[in-house]
């Protein structure tokens, strides 16, 4: 599990504005000089607040040159973000690449960032997240979970995160995408209506941050009224439900013995048991989603052949395995969820009907019933639903 970076800042060192932080004006100061320049960075700085407690550097560029990819984690307590780092320095970088805030002050290692977003923006949410993340400092495991509430730590620390989530990814550049999360106040009264009606609110916790924005962006446009853009909404539910299929169907495999044994082959977007060619990856190194084509299909041949790694590959979630090969596979058919999704992607012609279009939202978030989202999570962890029912509930689980 890769190791990342965790700092705090407080809000109000130069501005009265709760909902206008130093990280918002460096998520849009960045966005701005992207849109100039896409290999543009930024820097955050880290404040030396004593010269008696140096940081170990060296320690920092290590992990940061080890990882393929290093992230840096910012938190007020209220909004986290996330920035993926491109370098770390010590000498103070050109003026205009970094907020003027540092201009006072010394600093201590400057964060090279590439790229941006937020993940959380609730100190409820906030809270939840950091608990997902183990921390270390002087080699040695400081907290398993951290907390607002934890004192004598020497920022930034470094962590690794549970979830061992993917936020960036080569052909996309997150700070130029309108994230969702970034007006808190009309995003919270979504989440709130979708935890009271559709989903659990353990269960959208559980749910990767790519899947929950993809689910609240389309939330927010409907309930503005763009009726216009039922295909853009679409697309977007389409999205978050096969961002949390492969959530589910990769945390299976890899807790597995089996996952050393399959292979993902580029060429024909095939997941297979066995290495065809040189360019096949390793299922553990694959870091995009795969088609829920690529996944029924993998199942379908493992059901038809009687795979044995295919078994082991769900050996603690065998319902998974049903689910994704049967149920969903069903409802895709009836849905026609692959032929839209392609629609929705390549045709500029097609046009979804408003039937077609709640028929899809119904299904995914659910209404009066249990939607796919839920459906996906309680057959991989049955567990999770346990905690989340009434007692007298339990036993009809």
């Amino acid at each position: 599990m890769n190791k990342h970076f965790y700092l705090v800042f407080n809000p109000f060192l130069d501005s009265n504005v709760e909902e206008y932080t130093q990280a918002h004006r460096f998520y849009f100061d960045l966005k701005k000089a992207k849109k100039k320049d896409p290999k543009a960075t930024r820097y955050w700085g880290k404040i030396s607040k004593s010269k008696k407690d140096p940081l170990n550097i060296s320690d920092f560029k290590e992990i940061s040159l080890s990882n393929e990819s290093t992230y840096l984690f910012i938190s007020d307590y209220r909004f986290l973000w996330v920035g993926k780092i491109k370098s770390i320095e010590t000498e103070r970088p050109k003026q205009g690449l970094y907020d003027d805030i540092y201009n006072a002050h010394d600093v201590e290692i400057w964060f090279e960032v590439e790229d941006f977003t937020i993940i959380e923006n609730s100190q409820k949410s906030c809270a939840e997240r950091l608990s997902q993340f183990s921390c270390y400092q002087d080699g040695e495991l400081y907290s398993d979970s951290l907390s607002n509430y934890q004192s004598g730590m020497r920022f930034p620390v470094i962590i690794e995160d549970s979830k061992n989530e993917l936020f960036f990814s080569e052909n996309r550049i997150e700070v130029l995408e309108e994230s969702s999360l970034i007006n808190a106040n009309i995003s919270q009264k979504i989440i709130n209506s979708i935890i009271s009606y559709c989903i659990p609110e353990k269960v959208f916790q559980s749910m990767p941050h790519s899947a929950k924005e993809e689910i609240i962006k389309a939330e927010i446009e409907l309930h503005d009224n763009r009726i216009y853009n039922l295909n853009s909404i679409a697309f977007s539910y389409l999205k978050g439900l096969e961002s949390v299929v492969n959530d589910v169907f990769k945390k299976a495999v890899l807790s597995s013995t089996s996952y050393n044994k399959i292979w993902f082959c580029k060429r024909s977007n095939r997941i297979s048991t066995r290495k065809e060619n040189e360019s096949d990856v390793a299922f553990i190194d694959v870091k995009t989603n795969f088609s829920l084509v690529s996944i029924f299909k993998f199942l379908k041949d493992a059901h038809f052949n009687n795979c044995l790694i295919t078994k082991g590959a769900f050996e603690r979630s065998p319902k998974l395995q049903f689910f994704l090969g049967k149920e969903l596979n069903d409802i895709s058919f009836q849905l026609d969820l692959i032929n839209l999704r392609n629609k929705l992607a390549h045709d500029s012609d097609f046009t979804i009907s408003k039937e077609e279009f709640y028929a899809l939202r119904s299904s995914i978030l659910g209404h009066a019933q249990a939607g796919l989202i839920n459906k996906l999570y309680k057959s991989y962890d049955r567990e999770l639903f346990l905690n989340i029912l009434p007692n007298n509930s339990k036993e009809a689980a």
